[in-house]
C-alpha cells in the first residue's frame, strides 16, 4: 500500500519532466500580426479613421490585442476593428501590440495624419466706416489661408442678414488670388452713390471660393452729401522713377467742397492704371499733401501718359502728367567685407593674442570662407582657417599662435578671407616681444683687491618683457 501512495507522485513529476524537456525542444512561437491598417491614413480634422487588423497564433494560445492610436487613447481588444476619431491637426504614431499567455509578442505601427481643414478666415480694419453721399472710403481686408488652401476667393457686399446691400454700393477689388500659406492683406475702396439714403447700414464683406465662404461684419453710416466744387494742380507735371521706386510731387486742392476728394490715377483712356499705387488716397479741400507714385517693379521702361483723377461726391477733376519709368538698376552683386578689432596685438614669444573679426555680407552672399594670414613669418598661425556665413554680420574670434623661435619685432599683416572667386583682406599689426626675463651689466667689469682689502663695482639689472619679481 505504501507503494502504491507514491505512484501518482512519480507520475506527476514524470510528466512534468516531459513538458519541460518539449518546451525545451520546441519553444513557444509567438504571436503574429497578419495585417494593419488605418483606413484612411490621411484627411482633414477631425478624421474618422478605422483600424482594422487580423491576429493568429501558431499554437491556437489565447491573444491579448492593444491599440495605441497615437493621441493617448489605448484599446485593448482582440475583434480587429475599431473607429477613432483624431480631433485635433496632426501626425500620429498607431500602435497595435499582441502578446500571448507564454509571454510571446508582436507590433505593429501605421501612421496617420489629420489636416487643418482647408479653407481662410476674413478680418477687417477698421470694422465702421462713416462716408458721405458721392464719396468712397477705405478699409483693410485681411485674408489668412488654413490648411493649405489657394485660390481666387470672390469678394462682394452684402447686409448682415444676407439680403444685397444697397443700390448705390460698390466694393473694389472684386476678388483676390492666394497662392501661398502667408496672410494676404487687400486695401478694400466702399463707394457711396450719391443716391444712397443718409442711414446707418449693417453690412457684411463675403468671401467666397468654391464651396467654403466666410464674411467679416462691417458698419456703415452714410452722412449728407457735400456741395460745393474744387479742383486739382500737380507742381510737376513730368515725372521719372525707376522699376519699383517711387517718385514724389505736391497735390493743391482748393476750392469751396467741404468733404474729402478721393484720388487714383487713370490712363489715357480713362481707365484705372494698375502700373502704378498711388498715396495717399483722399485728401479734404483746401489741402497740399505730397503724392507718393510707385511704379510697378513688372512696368515696362517708357512714357506714359497719365491722369490724376479726383472725385468728390458727383464732381470728377482730372490733371494730366506724364510718368516717364525707367529700367531699373540690376542687384548688387554678392560680396562681403572683413574687419578687425582690435587692429593690433603683442604677443610673447611662445603665447598667443586675439582678435575679433567681422565679416558683413551684401548682395546675398552665403557660404564658407577660408581664413588666413598674409605676410606672417614663419611660426605664426591662424585658427579657425574657415567660418560660414548665412547671410548676415558674423562674428568670430581669432587666435594667433606665436612659436617662441619667430623673432621679435613688429609683422604688418592681413586677415584674408575668400569665398568663391572673392577674396577680402582687413590689416593687422603683430609685435612679437621675447618673453619675460633681464640682463645683467657690471661697471667696471674688473677690480684690483690687496689682499683683507675690498672693492666695489655697479651691478646693473635690465628687466625685459615685463618682467617684475625678487
Amino acid at each position: 500500500m505504501e507503494g502504491m501512495g507514491r505512484t501518482p507522485l512519480l507520475l506527476a513529476l514524470g510528466l512534468a519532466l516531459v513538458f519541460s524537456a518539449c518546451n525545451q525542444i520546441f519553444p513557444n512561437q509567438p504571436p503574429r500580426i497578419v495585417s494593419f491598417e488605418a483606413i484612411p491614413q490621411m484627411g482633414e480634422a477631425p478624421l474618422a479613421t478605422r483600424f482594422a487588423w487580423s491576429v493568429q497564433d501558431p499554437e491556437g494560445d489565447a491573444l491579448t490585442c492593444t491599440l495605441e492610436t497615437g493621441d493617448g487613447t489605448r484599446v485593448t481588444s482582440c475583434s480587429g476593428n475599431y473607429t477613432h476619431t483624431y480631433a485635433i491637426p496632426g501626425e500620429y504614431t498607431a500602435r497595435l501590440r499582441v502578446t500571448d499567455s507564454k509571454g510571446g509578442s508582436a507590433q505593429r505601427e501605421t501612421q496617420v495624419q489629420a489636416r487643418p481643414k482647408r479653407g481662410f478666415t476674413l478680418t477687417l480694419s477698421p470694422t465702421g466706416l462713416t462716408i458721405q453721399q458721392g464719396s468712397s472710403g477705405t478699409i483693410t481686408l485681411t485674408l489668412t489661408p488654413q490648411g493649405g488652401f489657394t485660390g481666387s476667393v470672390a469678394l462682394s457686399l452684402e447686409r448682415q442678414d444676407g439680403t444685397p446691400a444697397p443700390q448705390g454700393l460698390a466694393l473694389s477689388p472684386s476678388f483676390l488670388s492666394v497662392s501661398g500659406a502667408n496672410p494676404i492683406t487687400q486695401v478694400l475702396t466702399l463707394n457711396v452713390g450719391q443716391s444712397v439714403a443718409p442711414s446707418t447700414y449693417p453690412l457684411r464683406v463675403k468671401a467666397s471660393s468654391g464651396s467654403l465662404t466666410q464674411t467679416a461684419s462691417l458698419t456703415l453710416t452714410v452722412t449728407q452729401g457735400q456741395t460745393g466744387s474744387f479742383s486739382l494742380s500737380l507742381e510737376g507735371t513730368s515725372l521719372s522713377v525707376a522699376q519699383g521706386g517711387t517718385v514724389y510731387v505736391r497735390l493743391v486742392a482748393s476750392g469751396s467742397y467741404s468733404g474729402q476728394v478721393s484720388l487714383s490715377l487713370v490712363d489715357a483712356s480713362k481707365n484705372t492704371f494698375t502700373g502704378a499705387m498711388l498715396s495717399p488716397t483722399s485728401t479734404p479741400v483746401p489741402s497740399a499733401p505730397m503724392l507718393a507714385i510707385t511704379a510697378s517693379p513688372n512696368l515696362a521702361p517708357g512714357t506714359y501718359n497719365l491722369f490724376l483723377r479726383g472725385t468728390g461726391g458727383s464732381l470728377v477733376q482730372d490733371v494730366p502728367f506724364a510718368l516717364t519709368v525707367t529700367q531699373a538698376a540690376p542687384p548688387p552683386s554678392p560680396d562681403f567685407s572683413l574687419s578687425l578689432s582690435p587692429t593690433g596685438l603683442t604677443v610673447q614669444q611662445g603665447s598667443s593674442g586675439t582678435t575679433t573679426l567681422t565679416v558683413t555680407p551684401s548682395g546675398g552672399f552665403a557660404g564658407t570662407l577660408s581664413l588666413s594670414l598674409v605676410g606672417a613669418p614663419s611660426g605664426v598661425t591662424l585658427s579657425p582657417t574657415s567660418l560660414n556665413v548665412a547671410g548676415s554680420p558674423v562674428t568670430q574670434t581669432l587666435t594667433l599662435q606665436v612659436a617662441s623661435g619667430v623673432t621679435p619685432g613688429t609683422y604688418n599683416l592681413k586677415v584674408r578671407g575668400t569665398g568663391g572667386s572673392i577674396s577680402r583682406e582687413a590689416d593687422l599689426t603683430l609685435t612679437v616681444t621675447p618673453p619675460p626675463g633681464f640682463t645683467l651689466s657690471l661697471n667696471p667689469t674688473s677690480l684690483t683687491v690687496q689682499q683683507g682689502q675690498s672693492g666695489t663695482t655697479a651691478l646693473t639689472l635690465t628687466p625685459q618683457g615685463g618682467f617684475t619679481g625678487a
